[in-house]
């Protein structure tokens, strides 16, 4: 295999695994919508902020993959049009993940931006409680407990 389609190979995967991590980042804000939309309590106040504690992790790891997408596309430099005209199909699959990444992210900034408004709106009409900090395993477990509420009722 040659280098520059490994490093091609690479740069795929990176996208990849950005869309990965898009898609959680994703599921995490819509939950959080969720949250917001239901009666406020501690415990969901605690929720919501583990999520965000989530979330900003997974935005760390996005953060982190874009910089080596980035060295990666520029230590390649023009050599990178030489191999992509080589492999087509390759530089094919990275446009449809960039298209695939830039849907999320529109996505994700709509979902902030409701959540935004949810919080501006209970900021006004309810003082906010004081929230404990609590772990991920505390976070998943509440979230799984809250699910596993959701389905009985039904």
């Amino acid at each position: 295999m040659h280098p520059g389609l490994t490093k091609l190979n690479i740069l795929l995967d990176l996208i990849g695994r950005k869309r990965v991590l898009l898609s959680q980042i994703l599921t995490i804000c819509e939950n959080q919508e969720l949250i917001l939309s239901a009666p406020r309590s501690d415990d969901n106040d605690r929720l919501f902020i583990g999520m965000g504690n989530e979330k900003q992790l997974l935005v760390d790891q996005v953060v982190a993959a874009d910089e080596l997408f980035q060295k990666m596309f520029d230590e390649m430099g023009e050599a990178f049009h030489e191999i992509g005209e080589a492999n087509k199909d390759v530089v094919r699959k990275m446009q449809e993940g960039i298209m695939g990444v830039t849907e999320l992210d529109a996505k994700i900034r709509l979902a902030e931006n409701r959540n935004l408004e949810c919080i501006s709106r209970a900021r006004t009409t309810v003082p906010p409680k004081p929230v404990n900090e609590v772990s991920k395993q505390q976070v998943l477990q509440e979230y799984k407990a809250q699910a596993t509420k959701g389905k009985r009722k039904k």
